[in-house]
């Protein structure tokens, strides 16, 4: 017996939907930032962030996870070199971090 088209139609929608439902259904895989490598290695240690800071410097932000340090670097695109400006240790930046006992605008 042959279908019409008309049902035929209707039948490819109907496995277009359920084929969407399942889809969206379908577990989402949590997102890891940083995994600690299979084989070793150094890439859940390190966090570093850059970004043009001058027309021929770059500036480089390292933040060691494991020192609790951040280490400031340039990067002279002209030389092509790296240049170290601080390093900050975070543990003693926290710890001398005390409110302020007068505010502005308080008496």
């Amino acid at each position: 017996m042959p279908r019409s088209p008309l049902i035929r139609g209707l039948l490819f929608v109907n496995a277009a939907l359920a084929a969407a439902l399942v889809w969206q259904n379908a577990p989402i895989p949590a997102a890891r930032a940083q995994q600690a490598p299979v084989f070793g290695g150094a890439s859940d240690r390190y966090l570093a962030v850059a970004g043009e800071m001058q027309n021929d410097y770059d500036a480089h932000y390292l933040l060691d996870t494991q020192e609790r340090t951040l280490h400031v670097l340039i990067y002279d695109r002209g030389t092509r070199q790296f240049f170290r400006v601080a390093s900050r240790d975070l543990d003693a930046e926290i710890r001398n971090n005390r409110p302020d006992d007068n505010p502005p605008g308080r008496r």
